[in-house]
């Protein structure tokens, strides 16, 4: 397969592919002396696994490092089920993050109404002060 036929297959970009391959994550096919790289059924597989990783929240890099173990036949289940849940607590830390910033913001917009014309907005006021106190 030539690399767009290959971008189809796994639904993504050419420079998607191009990027994975200068970052180690898809390696790269020779280049036949007269020709286009020719391209194989494990590099769509190997994009589609990536990209699912990417569905799941692990970075590029994880989703690498996952996949170059599993190929070597050095991933276990127990590595899997550890690395997926890093990125569980990972992302329940994040979402509290996300939660207490959306507090903070609920409470700048639920404060007195200060919309009315030359009255000092609160929002404006918590930005431009550094008000950073914590919900």
């Amino acid at each position: 397969m030539t690399i767009s036929e290959v971008a189809k297959q796994a639904k993504v970009g050419v420079e998607t592919i191009r990027f994975y391959e200068r970052e180690g994550l898809l390696e790269q096919p020779r280049k036949p002396v007269s020709g286009y790289r020719q391209y194989l059924t494990s590099h769509v597989e190997r994009i589609r696994f990536l990209k699912q990783c990417q569905s799941f929240g692990f970075s590029l890099a994880e989703a690498g490092m996952l996949a170059h173990s599993l190929e070597r036949g050095a991933a276990t289940c127990e590595d899997a089920c550890n690395l997926a849940e890093r990125k569980l607590k990972d992302l329940k830390a994040k979402i509290a993050e996300y939660e207490a910033l959306a507090r903070r913001l609920e409470n700048l917009v639920d404060a007195p109404c200060r919309r009315q014309q030359n009255a000092q907005c609160s929002v404006v006021d918590a930005l431009t002060n550094g008000d950073c106190q914590e919900a």
